[in-house]
């Protein structure tokens, strides 16, 4: 019985037998890669991001509901920025929600924009 115990209080304060939850370092690294200077628009959504993730240096996929895909998208930076951040005024220009991280914990850099409907979907996937 003190031996279960034993266990059991090793397994619940995580003294190693858990993965570390969330992204890791180089995950967090590919959406603080510096994108610009940027002017890209008026266009489509699609070609907006698609723009965005051409000179990367590391690959970064991106998922959009095809809802959103035809909203029209203006991006204009005077020097560069992070692409988290320039994701996420992309969603604020095309009414959406952004989710950066995708996996059960979160662990996967996959930067996912939503429609506000009820039903997401269709969706189209952007590859650099």
């Amino acid at each position: 019985m003190r031996l279960l115990s034993l266990l059991l209080a090793a397994l619940l304060t995580g003294c190693g037998f858990f993965p570390p939850r969330g992204p890791s370092r180089a995950e967090r690294g590919k959406l603080a890669q510096r994108v610009g200077p940027l002017t890209i628009g008026p266009t489509s959504m699609r070609l907006a991001l698609l723009n965005v993730l051409g000179p990367l240096r590391d690959p970064v996929v991106i998922t959009i509901c095809s809802e959103l895909q035809d909203k029209n998208i203006t991006i204009r930076t005077d020097k560069a920025e992070r692409l988290d951040l320039v994701l996420q005024s992309v969603a604020t220009q095309a009414g959406a929600r952004v989710r950066l991280y995708v996996g059960e914990h979160g662990e996967v850099a996959h930067p996912t924009f939503a429609c506000i409907s009820a039903a997401d979907g269709p969706w189209v996937t952007l590859r650099r």
